[in-house]
């Protein structure tokens, strides 16, 4: 499936498609995107290069987890 969806996903982009991506993966940031997006509690923190934005995210301070809620 990962396959499939990340050929489709570079097929759109090569097309000059706009795609959203959300990950958490510098890896596949890096390779499909050309601009990033860094939120920090719904708000913009930094936008740009993908490599300038995960500059920013990685330099940021950890922040611990939310408790768990049952449902």
């Amino acid at each position: 499936f990962f396959e499939r969806s990340a050929a489709r996903v570079s097929a759109l982009a090569a097309q000059g498609s706009t795609l959203v991506v959300v990950t958490h993966s510098a890896e596949q940031l890096r390779k499909l995107a050309t601009r990033a997006l860094l939120l920090d509690g719904g708000l913009l923190a930094a936008e740009g290069p993908p490599d300038d934005v995960l500059e920013r995210y990685l330099a940021s301070p950890a922040r611990p987890l939310a408790p768990r809620t049952e449902l």
